[in-house]
């Protein structure tokens, strides 16, 4: 089976690299995300906010 200019290893290895960065950035706003909803939790924000304020 002959190799086509699609199964070149430069373009596997691309294919890999955008996969990644779709990922890291998937991760990004996923965190991003949770962040937010934290911040809408009052009542989570103000716990948070008492563990780190009882570390000093």
């Amino acid at each position: 089976m002959p190799l086509t200019a699609a199964d070149s290893p430069d373009d596997r290895r691309a294919t890999r690299a955008r996969w990644a960065r779709r990922l890291v950035w998937a991760l990004v706003l996923g965190l991003g995300l949770a962040v937010l909803s934290w911040y809408r939790s009052p009542s989570f924000m103000l716990h948070l906010a008492d563990r780190l304020w009882s570390c000093w």
